[in-house]
Order: C-alpha cells, then structure tokens, then sequence
C-alpha cells in the first residue's frame, strides 16, 4: 500500500515582503514583486456527531451489483488512491476543516447488532460481576462530567477496566471496554493492544473489529484498519457502522469514489443517522463531485440548522464551484452559529486576502479573520499560521508573512511548508531589491 499517497491537499495563493519603513512603502506599492504560484495545503476537517432524526434523501449514487447485504458491492480488494487529494478544487482557497472524530467509537453501551441481519457475527459477550461494576463507575463518572461541565477522566476509568483484565485475562468485554476508555482518553497504544486482544478472543464479532478498525485508523495503520472493517461487513452486511468504518478508511487513502459508495451504503442501512450523509459529502467533495457535496451537506444543514461545520463545509463546495457569494454568505452563518469556529475563520481569510476576486477581497478583514483563526488554535496548527502569513501578504507586511511561515514550519517541518516559507523569503528579496531600484535607480 503506498502510504505516500494519502495526504490531502489543497491550494493556496502567496506573495512576497518588502519593507518594514513607510518611507519604503509608496515605492514597494509602485513596484511591488512578481506573484509566486500557489503551493499544496494540507486540509483538516470538521468534526461531525450523529443525531438520529432521518435525513432527507441523498443524491443517488449507484453501486454495481449492490445490495444491503452485499459487502463486495461496496468494497474494492485493496484501498487505492484514485487520485490526488484536494486536487479536484477549482479555485485557490485550500479547504479548511477540522480533524474528524471518526464515528466508530459508540457512546455509553456499544449499540446492538443490526435488526434483521443474517451475518455471521457472534452474540454479544457476557459480562462479568466485577466488569459491570467498572461499567457503572463508567456511566456515573458521565454523568457527574456532564453535570459539572467538565471532562471524563478515562484515565481513571482504564484502570477499573485494567484491574479487570488482570483478574480476568481472558474477559473479552473487559478487554474491549478498556479499549475504548483508552481511546477516548487519547491513549491510542493501549487502546490498540486491548482491542486486538478483545478481536483475538472473539474475532467474530463484528462490533469488535469496527471499533479496532477505527482505533487504527486513528493512529494511521490504514491497512489493518480497512482489513477490520470489511471483516466487520463480512459478518454483519447490513451493519451501518461497519461500512462508515471502511469510508472512512477509503476517504483517508484518498480513494474517494470507493468512499462514496461505502457512505452510501452505510447510508441505506441506517437512514437516520445524519454524520454518514455528511461524511458522503466530503467524499464527494475530494472527487471533484461539488455539486453532490452542495447537495449532500445541504441535507444535513436541514437536519442540524445550527451545526458550524455543515455551513462551512457547503461553503468549500461553493467555492470548489466558484459560487464565491454562497460560500461567503456560508462561512460567515457557521460563524454565526459559534464565533470560535477557526476553520470558517480561515476560509473568510483567505477569501477576503485572494488577489484574484478583487470584488470580495478586504485586506483588514483577511487579517481579523486569520489572527482569530490562530488564536484560537493557540497558534498550534501549521496551516492555520500560514493563512495568517498570507493575511500578512495581502496587507504587505511581507516581513511578517515569513516570521509566521517559520513559525508554521517549525510547528509541523514538512516539504510542503518548507517550499512555501522559501517562497515567501524569495519574495521578500524580491521586494527589498525592488525598493532599492525604486530609491537608488540602480540593480543592488
């Protein structure tokens, strides 16, 4: 599997610095450097949850052979990238999302097997005196972070669940339950090793292995994830979960045709729960479909009006179609609903600084929009910073523009934001020398 291949990728214009002095600025702006081409950003996405009122219809997407209970009708043999990520976008303006909270780990009780399926996966495990006690302890520490407003300690709750595999090794449920406090706790090592320990002990259950399947693709293991996943269909074909699960593998690997079909799937088996029409959206967003993804997040916009993210994402596929004032009128309602939302912050950023729609550009909005973007990430994620440096571009200030690069590099050393700090340093030579001509009317 070439894990080389599986960044997503977007794209976004930079321009260069000049100096700092206002005695240079009036000859900087008459003579200002040569624009240096857009390079790749890397895309975060928006989390998503799962209400469970049914959506509207989703636009149809046929799959060959399919049936609900059919897992070959969905899944390819192997995951393959059909093609770059985020190069299907039309415009200069990389997407901006959030990192998904995958779906796969279940709230409070793991959910019951699929009414009416005829797979093969095993009954739900027994659970022990001493589990079911660590299980309450479970929901009452919910309860209490609930009501105080703060977060579970699942550190905590692990070593309930550890105590029980200790005196019970061979606890299956107790291995799976430990597992998932793991996880959710940030823990992803020990979450892996108690959920493949759970698998090894009941590897027909299909519950199981969507969960293991998630976890790893939590921590990048795409092949072990993908392999769980399509097991989990193998046992239970008319499992909702288990075919998100493998999207979300797919979507990962940039295989986003074969993701769409797996939402849509998974969509068919379990029409209420709104987070798959979502995630069918981004899918269709990545295969270059924009007019599928305005449609899909439209869907979920009518079932859950007040979510930030929906209106974003409709925003990106706007723009993906060069609807700059639907996607404007989008991001600006995601802030609507939460101020603090950064991915729309970052999206109005670059809109507002793209040289290229000089009707909805606005250098002092490009800025505002990108230092709140930072801020509220705690100047701790890399794009967001070089959204900021082209905030900066756009205002001219292009000796801040490649302070900020440094920074992003510094947070996150990758080729791709190497090349844009070097561009914008060439860029700021450019300017200085240009200045001098300006002043001097000689090369320097």
């Amino acid at each position: 599997m070439d894990l080389n291949r599986f960044s997503l990728r977007g794209w976004a214009g930079f321009a260069a610095s000049a100096a700092a002095c206002g005695v240079f600025a009036a000859a900087l702006r008459a003579e200002e450097p040569e624009p240096v081409r857009p390079v790749p950003i890397e895309p975060v996405r928006p989390p998503v949850t799962a209400p469970r009122e049914a959506p509207k219809e989703l636009p149809q997407e046929e799959t060959p052979g399919e049936t609900a209970r059919d897992p070959a009708a969905t899944k390819p043999e192997t995951v393959r990238p059909s093609a770059e990520p985020g190069t299907g976008t039309s415009t200069s303006i990389a997407p901006g999302w959030q990192m998904p909270r995958e779906e796969g780990l279940p709230e409070g009780d793991p959910p019951p097997k699929p009414a009416g399926d005829d797979g093969e996966s095993a009954p739900p495990a027994p659970v022990s005196a001493d589990l079911e006690a660590a299980i309450g302890a479970e929901k009452a520490a919910r309860e209490l972070a609930a009501k105080k407003k703060k977060p579970v300690d699942w550190t905590a709750l692990a070593q309930n669940y550890r105590a029980v595999t200790e005196a019970r090794p061979d606890d299956a449920a107790a291995h799976y339950r430990l597992g998932l406090a793991c996880a959710r706790g940030g823990n992803v090592k020990d979450a892996l090793l108690s959920l493949q320990k759970a698998v090894l002990l009941r590897p027909r259950d299909a519950q199981y292995l969507i969960d293991y399947a998630t976890v790893n693709l939590q921590a990048g293991r795409l092949e072990e994830a993908e392999g769980a996943s399509a097991k989990a269909i193998q046992l239970e074909p008319a499992n909702a979960r288990a075919y998100n699960a493998l999207g979300n593998v797919y979507l990962a690997a940039g295989s986003s045709p074969e993701a769409v079909k797996c939402y849509v799937q998974a969509i068919r088996c379990d029409p209420s729960n709104i987070q798959y029409v979502h995630n069918a959206g981004r899918a269709y967003y990545d295969a270059g479909d924009y007019k599928s993804a305005v449609e899909a997040f439209t869907k979920v916009v009518e079932e859950r009006p007040k979510s930030p993210a929906a209106y974003n994402d409709r925003g990106l596929a706007h723009l993906a179609l060069k609807q700059i004032r639907q996607a404007q009128e989008n991001f600006h309602t995601a802030l609507h609903m939460d101020s603090k939302f950064a991915p729309a912050h970052y999206n109005l950023a670059l809109l507002y600084a793209d040289d290229q729609m000089p009707e909805f550009s606005g250098r002092m909005q490009a800025q505002d929009h990108a230092e709140e973007a930072v801020r509220l990430t705690e100047r701790k994620n890399a794009q967001y910073l070089l959204g900021l440096a082209e905030a900066h571009r756009a205002n001219r200030r292009y000796d801040l523009a490649v302070k900020v690069a440094l920074e992003a590099v510094k947070l996150e050393d990758t080729a791709a934001n190497r090349a844009q700090l070097q561009r914008f340093e060439q860029l700021e030579k450019q300017g200085f020398e240009g200045v001098v001509r300006s002043i001097s009317g000689r090369e320097p």
